[in-house]
């Protein structure tokens, strides 16, 4: 089993930036996912590979076409943005790509 942080390219409510979930699969950092996040499926983006939590995660329910959508730069302005501007990582990293994906 594989662990991995993920930054929704959703607001989330309670304010969490960066959501830890399992994969049967190994993903590619930069990677679109489908995570279930409260009552339904959220876009993600896979930001980096961790060691098992101690607590329980939810699995990533699949993959968006299995390629790298954020590469190694625009992964690190994401965090320059997300730090200066006061808003999440997943949308700083929604407002770098092309369509809306939300």
């Amino acid at each position: 089993m594989n662990y991995y942080e993920t930054a929704p390219l959703t607001k989330i409510a309670n304010g969490a930036g960066l959501l830890t979930y399992a994969s049967d699969e190994a993903l590619f950092i930069g990677e679109a996912v489908l995570i279930p996040l409260r009552k339904g499926l959220k876009t993600a983006i896979v930001v980096a590979e961790v060691e098992k939590p101690s607590f329980n995660t939810k699995t990533i329910d699949r993959r968006l076409g299995g390629e790298i959508w954020i590469d190694e730069l625009h992964l690190e302005l994401a965090h320059y943005i997300a730090s200066r501007y006061f808003c999440s990582l997943g949308e700083a990293l929604s407002s770098l790509l092309p369509i809306d994906l939300t």
